[in-house]
């Protein structure tokens, strides 16, 4: 074999080499990506069960027998958790304020979930009110396990 030869054999064998190292790293990003969007979408479905739960629950402990005939008669938000209840016992959307729950999923490993309940501008829901008014809005954060990021997933709720 001739000099040159054994040179274009050397280049097409760096060549080849360069091309595998290039589709395993593709590979091995697509699986980690696939991992991670698994992942998110277990813990999305987290937080939209206890969600699920809450909607099942009266607006406000005053709410139970009816509507509020007043603003007022509502729970003041720094009232909001639970008044002598005790998960799952929770009668009331603002009883889950403050309350956190670990759940192991196979797919995201223990996920921390996390309940916090403000009352909200009905105008601007985005904006926290001072006062009582008649909506809640419920924010479901998690954390841990598998999750590169927070996810947080929140919910307006209103005694109408």
């Amino acid at each position: 074999m001739h000099s040159n030869q054994l040179l274009l054999i050397a280049a097409g064998l760096g060549i080849l080499g360069i091309l595998i190292l290039s589709t395993n790293t593709a590979t091995l990003q697509n699986i980690s990506l696939k991992l991670e969007n698994r992942s998110a979408l277990s813990t999305i479905s987290i937080a939209q069960s206890i969600i699920e739960e809450i909607k099942t629950k009266s607006f406000d402990e005053n709410t139970l027998a009816g509507f509020p005939t007043s603003l007022n008669n509502l729970t003041p938000a720094s009232s909001f958790g639970p008044e002598s209840e005790v998960y799952p016992a929770f009668d009331d959307v603002d009883d889950y304020h403050n309350y956190s729950r670990t759940i192991t999923t196979d797919d995201a490993g223990a996920i921390t979930a996390v309940v916090k309940v403000i009352y909200v501008e009905q105008d601007y829901p985005d904006i926290t009110s001072i006062s009582n008014t008649y909506l809640k809005k419920v924010n479901v954060e998690l954390t841990g396990g598998n999750l590169t990021q927070k996810i947080n997933l929140s919910r307006i709720f209103t005694c109408w």
